[in-house]
């Protein structure tokens, strides 16, 4: 069994590899149907079989001195090694395949002639159809047969027709039905096949929706624009096209409206393709085109012809549905050759660029540059690469940073504007890298929340925060003071997760913190989602009694509704309205109108960004609870804070704080 097992694996292997050779010297793409890669394979076959049995035979016949039967042997011969020559010259299989067919043809008389019902004769008449029918078309195949059977036919009637001296017409006339039974037979069998090869080849290759090629078939496509550009030097452009925003169609619509534009867009698309080129479907929203470059058509000129194609409304019925793209594209080898030049990263291997690496970066690309209103376009070059070569090496840094002790937290107090009493600290990320040096949480933030890290990250940073805490709370005034909270970001995605609040009640247990003294910052885009699994975990965590803070108040577009359905307890006014508030006065007359709102709702206002004493002064006259910025501290370090807490409660008995001069320089930081 081990033998039978390892012979015909090894066996399969060597098909597998023959194809292959025969993909790359026919420039076949691997996503061929399986007849078309068949056929290649019987040709080859067929080949060898003409240099390896039937070359010998012809010569060996010549020197037997018959040398007319010799050369009716080579003629076939030589013909199925021209079938050979010209396969890798043209961008067709057919001339090849004809060729071959015209030479088993006169091999067919020959060996009828010849032969008879004996020997390789009687091998000709049953193999012939089959490798007709298989090599050509089934039309094709069907005139070889009739011109054959006129050819028997002829000879039949024709009593003087010059072969009839040998054969008799019952010998003929078995030899036209055994013919012409064989070929309706193949003919049948291989007209089935090859529609069922279509169908298997439709659902492997190509898009349920569009019919448009699948990604699969994509990259068989680039690939051979690739394997041109090698050998001919034929220069092509790749569009990486993708629908901005597409879930609001969906959300709005539904989903079959959504099928019905995808459908709409793809129709467009197909019709705009250049000639020689291709559009895909690579899946979702995304699409491919790709034409070679001697269509004479500039790919910035055709970005914009893509642009064009959504400025008016798509009309579905008597809806009118409005759209935008996010267009990035890479002309190949200017790519290559930008890459390759001076300043340029190291090269991975010979040949390293392929249509995954295309596909692949043309895609990072638009995410990295993707906007909120769409319509860009983003060409791929040199700086890109470079970027996101960075931004990979980024990612991978960060994934081992909590490993490596390198994301650490700051603190930053925030105070009561009435007593001057600190009630909680906000906990702040930052991440000094190694390799990188310090990176902005602008930057890392979103890469976490992208690479699935955002949870772990919380977790480590609210564990050891609360930690701190506990540390924190004999410094902080021996009674003096309200017990001291933390207010810690938030982000939506962990609250899309239903592990979230069991993993968050296990943190509070094992560092024993009363959950009341938790504020949680949120932004307003959180209550706009509506996601279920969000919203429940926000009841949970009012129910637990933890505070929810709403970050950034006053720069989005939630309704007012939210800050009581969600038990909003504090909101915290953007720091652009404080920054404004003494040079613009509807930035002042937004920040009362705030503070007065929340008084009424009972809700606390914690304003941050506050840099001078003429802002802290105005807010408390106008009410604001809690004060928050670089004019009473900038975020710290927690081995800072014991002595700024010291500090800061010597010098509030003191009155020095209250008497700080407008330079902010009232902390001594």
């Amino acid at each position: 069994m081990i033998v039978m097992a390892s012979g015909s694996s090894s066996g399969n292997r060597m098909i597998t590899r023959l194809i292959s050779f025969l993909q790359r010297f026919s420039r076949t793409p691997a996503s061929a149907p399986l007849y078309e890669q068949g056929r290649l394979l019987v040709l080859l076959i067929i080949a060898l079989l003409a240099l390896a049995v039937f070359t010998p035979v012809a010569v060996g016949v010549i020197r037997g001195g018959n040398v007319l039967d010799g050369i009716m042997l080579l003629i076939p011969i030589v013909f199925q090694w021209v079938a050979m020559g010209i396969l890798p010259l043209g961008r067709s299989s057919r001339p090849s395949m004809i060729i071959s067919s015209l030479s088993i043809s006169f091999a067919l008389v020959y060996g009828i002639v010849d032969g008879g019902f004996q020997g390789y004769g009687i091998l000709y008449i049953f193999l012939s159809p089959i490798i007709f029918f298989y090599l050509l078309e089934i039309k094709l195949g069907a005139l070889f047969t009739l011109v054959f059977s006129l050819l028997i036919g002829s000879t039949l009637l024709i009593p003087s027709f010059p072969v009839r001296e040998e054969l008799n017409s019952g010998y003929l006339l078995r030899i036209l039905i055994l013919y012409v039974l064989m070929s309706a037979i193949t003919a049948a069998v291989i007209a089935v096949f090859r529609r069922s090869q279509d169908r298997l080849q439709k659902y492997a290759f190509y898009d349920d929706l569009t019919d448009l090629p699948n990604r699969y078939l994509i990259r068989d496509s680039i690939s051979t624009m690739l394997n041109d550009s090698y050998t001919a030097d034929a220069n092509f452009a790749v569009f990486f096209i993708s629908i901005s925003h597409f879930r609001n169609i969906n959300d709005n619509y539904g989903y079959e409206i959504g099928d019905q534009v995808i459908e709409g867009f793809a129709c467009h698309l197909r019709e705009r393709t250049p000639a020689q080129g291709f559009c895909g479907r690579f899946g979702g929203t995304d699409f491919i085109i790709a034409y070679p470059l001697r269509a004479r058509i500039l790919p910035e000129t055709f970005a914009e012809k893509l642009h064009d194609l959504v400025k008016d409304p798509f009309e579905i019925g008597e809806l009118k549905i409005r759209m935008s793209l996010n267009i990035s594209f890479l002309e190949f080898p200017a790519v290559r050759q930008s890459i390759e030049g001076p300043g340029a990263l190291e090269i991975e291997r010979p040949g390293w660029i392929d249509a995954d690496w295309i596909i692949k970066n043309l895609e990072v690309a638009l995410e990295n540059a993707k906007g909120s209103a769409g319509g860009q376009t983003i060409r791929y070059d040199a700086r890109s690469h470079r970027d996101i070569r960075k931004r990979y090496l980024l990612a991978e840094a960060l994934r081992n940073s909590l490993k490596q002790n390198e994301i650490s937290m700051h603190y930053q107090p925030i105070i009561s504007a009435m007593d001057l009493s600190i009630r909680k600290f906000e906990v702040l990320a930052r991440w000094n890298s190694y390799s990188f040096g310090s990176i902005s949480p602008v930057m890392f933030i979103p890469m976490a929340e992208e690479l699935g890290l955002i949870r772990e990250i919380s977790d480590n940073l609210f564990t050891r925060a609360a930690a701190e805490l506990r540390r924190l709370e004999p410094k902080t005034g021996s009674g003096e003071n309200p017990p001291l909270g933390l207010a810690l970001n938030l982000s939506p995605l962990i609250l899309q997760s239903r592990s979230f609040i069991p993993a968050f009640k296990r943190i509070l247990d094992e560092q024993a913190i009363d959950p009341k003294r938790i504020e949680l910052e949120i932004t307003e885009s959180v209550l706009l989602q509506h996601e279920e699994t969000a919203i429940d975990n926000l009841n949970q965590l009012v129910n637990l009694g933890i505070k929810l803070a709403l970050d950034d108040f006053g720069t989005g577009y939630s309704s007012l509704s939210y800050l009581q359905r969600f038990s909003v307890s504090t909101i915290k006014i953007d720091r652009s309205f404080i920054m404004s508030m003494h040079s613009e006065g509807s930035s002042l007359e937004i920040v009362r109108a705030v503070i007065a709102m929340a008084k009424s709702l009972g809700i606390r206002v914690v304003a941050e960004g506050v840099e001078y004493a003429e802002q802290f002064r105005t807010l408390r006259d106008l009410g604001c609870d809690y004060i928050q910025g670089f004019y009473f501290s900038r975020p710290l370090p927690a081995e800072e804070l014991p002595r700024w807490i010291e500090d800061w409660n010597r010098r509030r008995k003191s009155g020095e704080i209250l008497g700080a001069n407008a330079t902010g320089d009232a902390a001594g930081t």
